[in-house]
């Protein structure tokens, strides 16, 4: 089983200059680089759109590479697709990476899984899409087929290179147009030890207030998602100080991209409620055992709307 990804060093894509196939003068493409995911990126059309990101000269001696795409608050339907290029030119010419994704990908086969595990098979019905993907976000691991890595290695395809462009097609989506909240493109990281159990959860912050005369006053505000993970029984001082540097690492104000379910193996109706874009909730405080000598921790990200 996998464990727990995170993608969240997004510093070259956010400082990129962008050049999109069109857009909405009111919802123009650098709100992609913002990090509230509402400010979206519209187009005029949804059959063949675009998004250069030109990243400019490294800044850096080696730029990380690139292993995932993600596309947070799109409205793709099931038929979309999402195409990514790579090239050291604004004239892609030669492409280093060309790679199509499907915008979507398929729940469990037909007639596999449990009691409402949607054993059906295919996609995810469009009337079930508000349910399983409230606020949709597409990771795209660009490192899963391994074959296909090791053939663009050596001429350093999955490096950040100077030119991206990310193609969106779409030709029967009902809106007419396309939309993108925010989008990654960057290295993610996986932790070297699974977590012990997590926990998901739905927060609603919504206010209550009722009057002398028990008159009801409601402030609704809408529910998000969280996820909580543990992690105990740290011997190994490796194991301990990874997470104390994590720790300092992540903060509280930086925007994350977290996949708990990331292996294939896990139902994708379920990875649906457990890939979540947020924050943190809170720095994460270790407890240590001085009789057994082991510490545990626990990590708590909550969904930003």
């Amino acid at each position: 089983m996998a464990n727990l990804r995170a993608i969240w060093d997004n510093r070259f894509f956010d400082a990129a200059a962008l050049t999109p196939s069109n857009q909405v003068a009111t919802l123009p493409a650098v709100n992609v680089q913002d990090r509230l995911r509402k400010r979206v990126w519209r187009t005029t059309g949804c059959a063949a759109e675009y998004l250069i990101a030109n990243l400019g000269d490294p800044v850096e001696a080696v730029r990380p590479p690139a292993l995932a795409l993600a596309l947070v608050n799109h409205n793709l339907t099931m038929d979309g697709q999402v195409r990514v290029q790579a090239a050291a030119n604004v004239q892609f010419n030669p492409v280093l990476l060309d790679l199509t994704f499907p915008a979507w990908l398929d729940i469990i086969g037909y007639g596999e899984g449990g009691y409402g595990m949607l054993g059906y098979g295919g996609k995810i019905p469009a009337a079930d899409l508000p349910w399983y993907a409230p606020e949709p976000v597409r990771i795209i691991y660009l490192m899963e087929d391994e074959p296909l890595v090791e053939t663009l290695k050596p001429a350093g395809a999955l490096e950040l290179k100077n030119y991206w462009k990310i193609s969106l097609a779409d030709p029967a989506n009902p809106a007419g147009y396309l939309e993108v909240g925010r989008v990654f493109l960057s290295y993610f990281e996986e932790w070297a030890y699974h977590w012990d159990n997590w926990e998901m959860g739905f927060q609603d912050d919504s206010e209550i207030v009722r009057s002398r005369g028990w008159q009801p006053w409601t402030d609704r505000r809408p529910p998000y998602r969280t996820l909580r993970f543990h992690w105990g029984g740290f011997q190994d001082l490796d194991k301990y100080w990874s997470f104390v540097f994590f720790a300092l690492k992540m903060g509280l104000s930086r925007d994350w991209i977290l996949d708990a379910l990331p292996d294939a193996e896990e139902i994708v109706s379920t990875r649906w409620f457990t890939t979540l874009y947020g924050r943190f909730q809170q720095m994460p405080k270790f407890t240590h055992d001085g009789y057994q000598g082991i510490s545990e921790t626990e990590l708590h990200f909550s969904e930003a709307l």
